[in-house]
């Protein structure tokens, strides 16, 4: 019932003041969706829903952005546990995502590697959620470690232990299945030429 009453009120501003609103923030409540008028302020800096217990899934085209100056979308203290591809529209530059304290099992990299390859400055906070120190972290770890420096988070080993992901040794990702040898592929200077190879082949084809 929330979710009806908010999207009414949602769409009445936007329709009369988006472009005076530059803050929106809503706190324990029983969100279970995100207004689709949030792309209708221009302005918006920044975005706060924490605490919403309700609010499980972002789907695909959730969070459609128009804004140039988002400084922070904060959905920490939430219960969300999946993340679509292509929940996240928008310009990112300079934001910081907090998806801290959730329940998120893994950093899915067609969600989180676009947000933070596409952005320069964007910073993602994903601290506290029960995300394993498994081979789903190798994306992140490994391949695309420069990355890592804005992102703050941790993970949890098989113990309940749980690591700072700039503390994690990245070769224990190695022992993983299929980790190995894709790591072995990508420092192999011959894989590599021949990769090189068949994509100027390829593309001198086409």
């Amino acid at each position: 019932m929330e979710d009806d009453y908010l999207n009414l009120i949602f769409a009445h501003v936007s329709s009369s003041a988006s472009e005076k609103v530059e803050s929106i923030s809503l706190e324990v409540l029983h969100l279970s969706e995100i207004s689709s008028a949030i792309e209708k302020f221009e302005n918006l800096q920044l975005l706060r829903l924490r605490y919403n217990e309700d609010l499980k899934i972002l789907p695909a085209g959730s969070l459609n952005f128009t804004s140039d100056n988002l400084a922070t979308i904060d959905l920490s203290f939430n219960e969300i546990g999946m993340i679509e591809p292509g929940a996240f529209n928008g310009n990112f530059s300079d934001t910081v995502i907090n998806f801290s304290h959730n329940n998120l099992t893994k950093m899915d990299e067609v969600v989180f590697e676009p947000l933070l390859s596409n952005w320069n400055n964007s910073t993602i906070h994903i601290t506290g959620n029960p995300i394993s120190c498994d081979c789903d972290l190798f994306w992140l770890l490994n391949v695309n470690r420069h990355l890592l420096p804005r992102v703050e988070g941790d993970c949890i080993y098989k113990d309940g232990n749980r690591t700072h992901l700039a503390d994690f040794d990245n070769n224990e990702l190695l022992s993983c299945s299929g980790c190995s040898g894709l790591y072995s592929m990508l420092n192999n200077p011959a894989f590599i030429f021949i990769l090189i190879t068949f994509m100027i082949n390829y593309y001198n084809s086409v």
